[in-house]
């Protein structure tokens, strides 16, 4: 055998490297790549989370999960904000128009009362809601939603082609490194 294998220098080569490559196969198969091929979060979305500016796939799932949870709690406290406000307002508006309503039946007993009420009424009808300004505010909330949605749209495209990027460039390395 010793002798067949000395005569054959290249069918001895070949059969080396055919068995250092399996090694090397199998090696790479047996790690967890995930941990080694890593993705770049986009700033905000760092920023958001606080993650790093470098996270292994292994992590991918985690990291969409967090942006997940944060869009959806910070949408839900936007909203309950704005409702919050709403409720503020409409107190407000009530208090002033029950005070312009005693004022009403109080004036008339008031030297120039009539003119203080019917002044004070005209001023306080500029800070009134205008016709329509609900649907504006509807409007403008449904822009707003739209546009985080489109907004979160464009960040998870991107983390799923920088992961599909890092992917590929894994694979052509490991493709590389097996015909080198």
């Amino acid at each position: 055998m010793k002798d067949w294998l000395i005569k054959n220098k290249s069918a001895t080569t070949l059969g080396v490297t055919a068995m250092l490559v399996i090694l090397t196969l199998a090696s790479i198969s047996g790690c967890q790549m995930d941990d080694f091929i890593k993705f770049e979060p986009p700033a905000e979305v760092q920023a958001a989370i606080d993650v790093e500016a470098s996270v292994p796939m292994s992590k991918a799932d985690v990291t969409w999960d967090e942006w997940q949870a944060y869009v959806e709690k910070n949408s839900s406290r936007l909203a309950a904000e704005i409702e919050d406000g709403n409720y503020r307002l409409g107190m407000i508006q009530s208090l002033t128009d029950m005070g312009f309503q005693a004022l009403n039946d109080v004036a008339p007993g008031i030297p120039g009362g009539a003119l203080l009420v019917g002044g004070l009424s005209m001023m306080g009808g500029l800070f009134l809601k205008k016709p329509g300004s609900d649907k504006a505010v509807a409007r403008e909330k449904e822009q707003s939603y739209v546009a985080g949605l489109e907004e979160g749209k464009k960040i998870a495209i991107q983390l799923y082609e920088t992961a599909k990027d890092a992917d590929l460039v894994a694979n052509e390395k490991a493709n590389e490194q097996a015909q080198g």
